[in-house]
């Protein structure tokens, strides 16, 4: 899922006193002071508009990707998953329409540069979550870099691990309900991925075929071998000894109970029946809409509008000249060979 990069919280702002000295002593070439400070108050109040909607979309965007809020140290979801139901992503998409409309409603014009910069990136961050909703990216529920086999589209299982705070029983324990939470998450990426089936949006198979290794690596036959197990190997000192055979149980069956049933499900799904209806063909093209998609993210991620053949003209271009420097270096140090020899020895040497 698309995530918002949270836009920091700035202070309320008062006019410096440079800016009085300025007035008092070049008038001329200053507005009057009634116009100057009409033009302070309506930048503090769309300032204020501001803060307080990126505040509330801040806190909304922990709410409704809990990994996140683990990610960044924020303890009060840490026993749940993101909820992944089409019910709540469509909850999410019309907060999102929403929060775009109120943004548009707000006259940036008076904002001073660091605040206009704030609601730009913020603007061009729901504009595109906006317009991308349509391809269903959702459907696309699973990733080899990171996604339910690796416990969470922020981190992997072992680094949610290590950036949860485990400091007190209240920490184990909601990591232990999330364990318990691990089935209903993964039920609804299966879902996900069933209905990308049914309209063929699907990834590449040739990218998909990694993830069936990484579903292999978390079938072990002890729990304790599970990454999700890793914290309750040290304890800190916050918690009593009295406490700490009890939350071992307890996340031995989560562990045993919940989250080993769970992947060795959706592995026979992913291997039988979401695998073999990946698409052959690497280009989203193939997909529904596909054309549409791609030149939206194109400008996701470039912020241009910028054609594909565009982009892909800049790409031949910066290859070719990266190669010809690296070219001149290989020349340049006297080196007797191609640049496929070259490369190797950069692989090999030890020195390197």
């Amino acid at each position: 899922m698309v995530i918002f990069s949270r836009i920091a919280r700035i202070r309320r702002m008062k006019r410096s006193l440079a800016v009085l000295l300025m007035a008092c002593l070049a008038p001329w070439a200053q507005p009057s002071p009634a116009a100057g400070f009409a033009g302070a108050a309506a930048s503090d109040e769309a300032k204020e508009r501001l803060e307080t909607l990126y505040e509330a979309e801040w806190q909304r965007e922990l709410r409704d990707d809990p990994t996140l809020a683990t990610g960044v140290g924020d303890t009060r979801y840490g026993d749940r998953w993101p909820d992944l139901s089409l019910a709540a992503i469509a909850r999410r998409q019309a907060l999102d329409r929403a929060t775009l409309a109120a943004l548009t409603a707000i006259d940036p014009t008076p904002l001073a540069p660091a605040d206009r910069l704030n609601y730009d990136i913020a603007r061009v961050q729901f504009t595109r979550r906006v317009a991308g909703a349509r391809f269903k990216p959702y459907v696309y529920a699973i990733s080899h870099l990171g996604s339910l086999q690796n416990a969470g589209s922020v981190q992997t299982a072992s680094e949610l691990t290590e950036v949860a705070r485990f400091a007190t029983v209240r920490d184990y324990e909601q990591w232990i309900e999330r364990l318990r939470g691990f089935g209903a998450y993964v039920d609804q990426v299966t879902e996900l991925l069933r209905i990308g089936i049914l309209e063929k949006r699907t990834s590449p198979r040739v990218v998909m075929q990694r993830v069936s290794a990484q579903l292999a690596a978390q079938r072990v036959a002890d729990p304790d071998d599970s990454p999700f197990f890793s914290p309750f190997k040290r304890f800190p000192q916050g918690v009593p000894a009295d406490d700490r055979q009890r939350l071992t149980a307890a996340a031995r069956a989560a562990i045993s109970g919940v989250v080993l049933p769970a992947f060795a499900k959706f592995e026979k799904f992913f291997n039988d029946t979401y695998l073999p209806a990946c698409r052959s063909s690497i280009g989203i093209d193939a997909t529904p809409d596909g054309p549409a998609f791609y030149r939206e993210l194109i400008e996701y991620h470039t912020t241009t509008t910028l054609t594909p053949g565009q982009i892909h003209a800049i790409g031949l271009a910066e290859v070719k000249r990266i190669r010809t420097e690296m070219d001149a270096i290989i020349a340049g140090v006297g080196f007797k060979g191609g640049f496929q020899e070259f490369s190797r020895y950069l692989r090999t040497d030890p020195r390197f």
